[in-house]
């Protein structure tokens, strides 16, 4: 992605008149945004954070109970922690749970609803995905009508996703299992490391919800980035910087295009009126966010039909969201041999998943809109 990205960008770029404008109105602040996100969510993932729900659902043990318990944890950790997260989580602590209690054959379907569950949890919040992060911080919705106007898409599919449990397992529902794991120092109580990184994340949330001023933003941020390099200065290594020079290429790319009127009004016109259509398939060639960058400068306003579809196009195919890949990638290091059965378990489950929902979420987008 982020090859295609460079390669684009430098070429739109060779093309641009006004080359200094181009470079200076790239959306730095949502680029620091979400470096400050994935930076304090590093934090997370070394200090495991959620590892005290391992303890909840360690003494659970029926089997779809279990599944729908892991597939919600995604779905409401991704609304604040975002859906890449979420998944890095509980994804390889789900195939371990399922690998040592025998219960493969359970396990695809499982792993295809958490990654839905990643996908339709993190559209509630502005910070929940890099596409909602982008958007918010190029408009001027408020967090509150924001989370009002995601909330149909979200609680329909929380209803749709407790279905698909219920059909998965309507043979099995009594279903046993024995959750063979030892987990080691895993306390209820949050230590020092922790709670640190919890404060930092919530001072992250409220500078985006807020709409901090560029220097006062840069400022929190620079606090934020020295504490973090104070508590553990490992963790800028994991951060993903590559996905922040995606998003830097692609609002290269699209200045350059917003540049050039004849592409401009080209793409206006094209898009004009089929803005869910064109989110979604162009989602599908170089995935949500790139599109919805992309595509944002063109849309008119008509911004419910915009993220509502960015937010549906990942559930079609694997390449629609990243958060696809990353489920995909942690699989086959498990699973290499089995990559084709979870291609199509993927189409089976999150494909008609795409389908249920992505016209009623294109009904309320058309009549119901931000603005």
């Amino acid at each position: 992605m982020f090859s295609i990205s460079l390669i684009v960008a430098l070429v739109a770029f060779v093309f641009a008149s006004d080359k200094p404008s181009i470079i200076k109105n790239v959306n730095c602040h949502t680029i620091i945004s979400l470096f400050a996100m994935l930076l304090v969510l590093s934090g997370f993932k070394r200090e495991n954070i959620f590892s005290p729900i391992i303890k909840v659902f360690s003494n659970i043990r029926n089997l779809p109970l279990l599944s729908l318990f892991l597939i919600m944890c995604v779905f409401f950790s991704s609304m604040l922690v975002t859906n890449d997260i979420a998944l890095i989580f509980f994804v390889p602590l789900t195939i371990e749970i399922f690998k040592k209690s025998d219960k493969d054959n359970f396990l695809l379907p499982v792993l295809i609803l958490e990654n839905i569950a990643a996908i339709r949890g993190s559209l509630l919040t502005p910070f929940g995905s890099p596409q909602n992060l982008y958007f918010f911080n190029n408009t001027s919705i408020n967090a509150f009508d924001f989370i009002k106007h995601m909330s149909p898409l979200c609680i329909m599919s929380f209803l749709l996703i407790c279905l698909y449990v219920l059909f998965i397992f309507r043979r099995n529902l009594k279903e046993k299992i024995i959750i063979d794991l030892e987990f080691p120092n895993i306390s209820s109580k949050l230590n020092k490391k922790q709670i640190s990184y919890i404060a930092l994340f919530i001072c992250v949330v409220l500078a985006i919800v807020l709409r901090l001023e560029s220097y006062p933003f840069y400022i929190v941020v620079l606090l934020i980035s020295i504490i973090c390099f104070l508590i553990d200065k490992e963790i800028f290594k994991s951060v993903d910087y590559f996905l922040l020079l995606t998003f830097f290429c692609f609002f290269f790319f699209s200045n350059c295009i917003c540049q050039n009127v004849t592409i401009a009004n080209f793409l206006r016109n094209s898009i004009n009126g089929r803005e869910y259509i064109w989110v979604i398939l162009l989602s599908q060639i170089i995935s949500n966010v790139p599109a919805t960058i992309i595509l944002f400068p063109f849309c008119d306003g008509k911004y419910s039909l915009l993220i509502y579809a960015s937010d549906t196009a990942g559930l079609l195919f694997i390449l629609g969201s990243l958060a696809n890949i990353i489920i995909l990638r942690l699989y086959k290091k498990e699973f290499a041999h089995n990559i084709k059965k979870y291609i199509l378990a993927f189409l089976k489950y999150s494909t008609t998943f795409f389908a249920i929902v992505v016209i009623p979420g294109f009904l309320i987008a058309e009549n119901w809109q931000f603005i």
